[in-house]
């Protein structure tokens, strides 16, 4: 909760510029990861396979995601200065190369239709992979921001294409647990109906007066079996 009630404060500072562009990025994605960490914790208290199923899978996708966006922050910084360092360079690689592990734990566990919009929206074009053989293995030079404009572009249209995806796979995990909520509901409604019928038959067939329930009932139901004390 800390690290969210610093958040205005953050984004103060990068809309006045009084913070550097790697700062900045550290300080998000360090909250994100933060947030993040919450899932694993909830999911070692689910017993249904079905629904930690889900779980892992949108955590696995919004942990690719959240690289995705690092690299867009990563790759525009560099394009933007027209030069990538060394330590700039490597670490750009390591978030491209760590998305896939996380989509693929995501893919093992989704759902046909999700695992087809994932083929057909979310993955990265051949123009995104253009720049970053660029950004990877070459200089790409001056350009007054061109580059790092088209690449933010690009990368944030993949982005929102994947928010999308991210959306449905939390309606698909709410659908699994209001199904669980409803199951449970009815047998918590059959559990007490049996007891109800438990109970009643136990009182009626004792050798005490017959009992407050039967008492009011009609006295058309005298003849049936059970209903009174004989």
């Amino acid at each position: 909760m800390w690290s969210l009630e610093q958040l205005p404060a953050l984004r103060d500072n990068v809309a006045g510029q009084q913070i550097a562009a790697e700062t900045a990025t550290c300080q998000f994605s360090r909250t994100i990861r933060h947030l993040l960490n919450i899932i694993p914790q909830l999911n070692d208290s689910i017993d249904d396979p079905t629904l930690a199923g889900r779980l892992v899978a949108l955590y696995s996708f919004m942990q690719g995601k959240e690289l995705v966006g690092q690299e867009r922050a990563l790759g525009a910084q560099g394009f933007a200065q027209g030069s990538f360092s060394q330590e700039l360079r490597q670490r750009l690689v390591d978030r491209i190369d760590g998305q896939q592990p996380c989509f693929d734990s995501f893919l093992s566990l989704a759902t046909s239709p999700l695992k087809m919009l994932f083929y057909t929206e979310c993955q990265a074009g051949i123009a995104i992979e253009q720049l970053r053989r660029i950004a990877c293995t070459r200089q790409p030079g001056e350009d007054g921001g061109e580059t790092a404009l088209r690449w933010f572009q690009l990368q944030t249209q993949r982005l929102e294409q994947m928010r999308g995806l991210e959306e449905l796979l939390i309606g698909e995990l709410m659908t699994v647990v209001d199904g669980l909520l409803d199951d449970e509901g009815n047998r918590t409604r059959r559990t007490r109906s049996m007891m109800t019928r438990s109970a009643t038959a136990c009182c009626c067939t004792s050798t005490d007066s017959f009992c407050r329930w039967c008492a009011s009932r009609p006295a058309s139901w005298s003849s049936f079996p059970g209903s009174w004390r004989r």
